[in-house]
């Protein structure tokens, strides 16, 4: 085979790669738009937030102890429909099934509290709070199994993979909010799981149902 051949096909080749991959991310893509159109239509785009509540204590000079609590309530998490593929969706396959792994983000992630209170020792706050995510990722893996003239597709899982870098913003005494943020920073990372397992389960339920009006069979070549 010559050299001029051989590059030709591998010229070819490349083509048709990056040809699947532009039809893949465009499936994926349509399919995350039917999953925003749903959690819209449900009123999911927000969801309620269970109450974030801790008392905590901390001993001085190993003498006295201080106690303190943090509450809140009326608590929002938005927006379920900024979902979006952030990267190339990855390809794995194995016999008449294909694996699909697609990296994704929220463009827009905030917890909102209507009300919150905290108190150490004499020391009291109150107001609204609003903490918004600077750093988050999500995942999807979807598996498509050919067989003979059936095709099926199994959504594995669509979860948040990281949430972080928190900038937190309270009404209230100044000073006071910043002891404020730094402690409800820490608390959300106690109901960090909490929070996750909620958004998780809507997005996932979401993707679910798109899978049953996107035809991902018919789009990506296999």
């Amino acid at each position: 085979m010559s050299q001029f051949l051989r590059v030709l096909l591998l010229t070819l080749a490349v083509k048709l790669v990056l040809a699947d991959q532009v039809v893949i991310n465009q499936a994926i893509d349509q399919l995350l738009e039917s999953a925003k159109i749903i959690l819209r239509s449900r009123g999911q785009d927000k969801i309620h937030v269970p109450k974030m509540d801790k008392t905590f204590e901390k001993k001085v000079m190993k003498v006295v102890t201080i106690k303190g609590e943090f509450q809140t309530s009326e608590g929002l998490f938005q927006d379920t429909t900024s979902l979006h593929r952030t990267g190339d969706v990855t390809m794995n396959a194995q016999g008449n099934r294909l694996t699909l792994a697609a990296s994704m983000g929220l463009s827009k992630l905030a917890i909102d509290f209507g009300h919150y209170e905290f108190s150490l020792l004499a020391i009291h706050s109150s107001g609204s709070l609003h903490a918004e995510c600077n750093d988050n990722a999500l995942s999807a893996e979807i598996t498509i199994v050919h067989d003979g003239p059936k095709c099926s597709v199994e959504l594995n899982h669509a979860r948040i993979d990281r949430l972080g870098n928190f900038v937190v913003k309270m009404t209230g005494p100044d000073q006071l909010n910043e002891l404020g943020s730094v402690l409800f920073t820490w608390i959300l990372n106690q109901f960090n799981e909490n929070i996750r397992s909620l958004v998780n389960s809507h997005i996932e339920s979401a993707i679910r149902e798109s899978l049953n009006k996107v035809d991902l069979c018919k789009m990506i070549p296999h």
